[in-house]
């Protein structure tokens, strides 16, 4: 199975207006990812339309334009395109812990501490390396013992990258567009001991430290993640693939200026990079290879693997990375 472009067809309720207006119509899907006698297929697709309506949630209660409107949900459209074998997700992956009896905490579907202690003491309780990595080995465990389908441990299947499901789910956060900070970027640099008090100043090196620090607690970040060129130092090298943290160069490649996000396709002359402070928020955004400077892994998911991915999505060419 691949990730193909597919044509999604939005309801025609989309028009320029209130998140209300765009919410509306997707309000009668919000609850059915929790319905048991769902089959497995209506499951996804109910969970695919409520993570849209999560989306629109995050976006302005005053007027939206449709070009933010799409970049908002143009991650989940993607998640849609997926047929056959899929990866746990997770919430299913937070339940099937639950089931097995480890307390992963709320079943919210955000890779926290407590998901993160369950994880280890799962693996540990069944002989496996407790590195609280979620790769194919704890997917089978978790799998036999839950009775959930082989599909999601396949070799076809997408791997869980949690740094990058966190990133997702960041989807439509934007920076304040007063003299004020965002609250929520601010809090970001907090957990992890930055120094950043204004939304201002470049945020991408900080959104990408903060979906790895949160989510992979042992991995180390590189001094002053703030910077986007240092990035480059991070983890591993690695070819371009779903998921790798990306970094580029801004303004000239001797500027010492960057920007930093992750991997999230490409085309043939182009990633789309799902990071933050793009058009100041948190989308996917199209830039030029000719920018591309190198391509990192966390060493602490090294046994993760993950694929290119090619596509091409109505997205804007970034214009707006400072």
């Amino acid at each position: 199975m691949e990730w193909t472009t597919h044509t999604v067809v939005l309801p025609k309720q989309f028009p320029v207006g209130s998140r209300a207006t765009h919410c509306a119509p997707l309000q009668c899907a919000k609850d059915i990812p929790y319905c048991p006698l769902l089959t497995s297929r209506k499951r996804f697709w109910a969970c695919v339309l409520s993570t849209v309506l999560a989306s629109f949630a995050k976006l302005p209660e005053a007027s939206v334009p449709d070009g933010s409107t799409l970049l908002g949900v143009l991650p989940i459209i993607d998640l849609a395109a997926q047929s056959g074998a899929r990866y746990m997700t997770i919430l299913e992956i937070q339940q099937a812990l639950m089931a097995a009896g480890f307390n992963p905490g709320p079943l919210d579907g955000v890779w926290g501490r407590r998901t993160i202690l369950a994880v280890r003491a799962f693996q540990a309780a069944q002989g496996l390396v407790p590195d609280g990595i979620v790769g194919p080995l704890t997917l089978r465990k978790l799998s036999i013992r839950t009775g959930i389908s082989e599909r999601h441990t396949a070799p076809e299947a997408h791997p869980l990258l949690v740094w990058y499901e966190e990133a997702l789910r960041l989807v439509g956060l934007m920076e304040d567009p007063s003299p004020a900070s965002n609250p929520r970027l601010l809090h970001m640099a907090l957990e992890l001991n930055i120094d950043y008090t204004d939304d201002d100043v470049p945020w991408c090196g900080l959104f990408t430290a903060h979906c790895i620090g949160t989510t992979l607690p042992e991995e180390q970040l590189p001094p002053i993640p703030l910077r986007a060129r240092n990035w480059e130092r991070f983890g591993e090298a690695i070819t371009p693939v779903r998921g790798a943290i990306l970094v580029f160069w801004r303004d000239s490649i001797a500027s010492g200026k960057g920007h930093v996000g992750f991997y999230h396709g490409e085309s043939t002359t182009h990633f789309y990079v799902l990071g933050g402070n793009q058009s100041n928020g948190v989308n996917i955004a199209k830039l030029n290879k000719g920018r591309f400077l190198a391509a990192r892994w966390p060493r602490t998911a090294a046994t993760l693997p993950s694929r290119a991915v090619h596509v091409d999505l109505g997205v804007p060419h970034s214009q707006d990375e400072a």
